[in-house]
């Protein structure tokens, strides 16, 4: 389900900026990738995760992730906003996906901690709290915004759980080494806070990661782990030292100074 939501938003953008034909075709590829995201919606709050395997083998899964969610609640807000002139049944459809999306999300927050947990695991009922993940919390920042009472205890919880050096961890957890695309989403949030000192120093460390061709590794070093084993199996989920698309976009965002979730949560 997160990577229909960025699917969701990337097609909702490309609508913007097309001719009225091509519009329609853009729209109507969001709208199916959305229609199948209903089918995951949860009753007990959010939607889940997904399904597992290939082919005629694929296995529902019911555990329900933060990161997923929020990128839902702004996904199914925007392709509202996008269908409402034309379809306005189907716009009120999002728009209540989105606020169960945004419910759900909500619900993984810890006051005391001041931090978003992961999501649920497989029952989909119980809170999984034993890793704590830094796009939980930057998403948060970056998608709901002004709705955040605390949002300055978060920062802090990041840079008091997860820093290295001028980067940030996976995951409150060991500390041992630097993830790109979650640095790259805290000078993103920095700049949001007004903090321009913190958001120039994460930049200069990003530029130290960068590459002729523009490009950022995932990580600063080899086997920096997650918490997390990769879902289906046993084996660990790390990042390495690789160049990798989704800490290059983000790399992109913070130097357009671009918020992708700003039209949703604004």
């Amino acid at each position: 389900t997160g990577n229909m939501a960025w699917t969701i938003l990337a097609l909702c953008s490309a609508a913007e900026n097309a001719s009225d034909e091509k519009r329609a075709e853009y729209l109507e590829a969001a709208t199916r990738a959305a229609d199948f995201v209903l089918t995951l919606k949860s009753e007990s709050g959010g939607f889940t995760a997904g399904y597992e395997g290939w082919d005629d083998a694929q296995v529902k899964v019911g555990y329900k992730s933060t990161e997923h969610n929020i990128g839902l609640f702004c996904a199914f807000s925007v392709l509202a906003e996008a269908v409402a002139e034309n379809t306005p049944v189907r716009a009120e459809i999002y728009r209540s996906a989105s606020d169960h999306a945004r419910e759900f999300v909500f619900s993984m927050y810890d006051e005391e901690l001041h931090c978003f947990y992961t999501g649920t695991e497989p029952d989909g009922e119980t809170i999984s709290d034993g890793v704590i993940p830094l796009d939980a919390n930057t998403l948060a920042i970056l998608a709901l915004g002004e709705e955040l009472e605390d949002v300055y205890d978060m920062v802090s919880f990041a840079e008091n759980r997860m820093a290295v050096g001028e980067g940030f961890d996976f995951s409150a957890g060991d500390l041992d080494g630097i993830w790109n695309e979650g640095t790259a989403q805290m000078a993103i949030c920095y700049g949001i806070l007004g903090n321009t000192e913190r958001r120039e120093a994460v930049i200069a460390y990003l530029e130290t990661q960068t590459a002729e061709d523009g490009s950022i590794p995932a990580a600063d070093r080899d086997g920096v782990s997650t918490g997390f084993v990769i879902v289906g199996s046993d084996m660990f989920w790390e990042y390495n030292n690789t160049q990798s698309i989704s800490a290059t976009g983000w790399l992109a965002f913070v130097l357009l100074n671009i918020n992708p979730f700003e039209r949703s949560s604004g």
